[in-house]
């Protein structure tokens, strides 16, 4: 698990921080905020916007698979 402390007054969206802060496109960080991220322990939307002292709490994430048919 990582876990990111804001250490200063952002006022921006978590999707957008976390996509920045973690080299990963927003589409996929608004997947991982439904499965395995967490903001001061509670599940938040994208749109939550990111505040100093917030603790972000990330699992592990497995991408699906997608599986091509001929």
């Amino acid at each position: 698990m990582e876990q990111i402390i804001v250490e200063e007054e952002i006022n921006e969206r978590i999707d957008s921080y976390l996509s920045k802060k973690l080299d990963f496109s927003r589409s996929k960080v608004v997947k991982m905020l439904d499965t395995c991220i967490l903001v001061n322990g509670n599940k938040v939307k994208n749109s939550y916007i990111v505040k100093e002292n917030d603790l972000i709490q990330i699992d592990e994430y497995i991408e699906d698979e997608m599986i091509a048919i001929p």
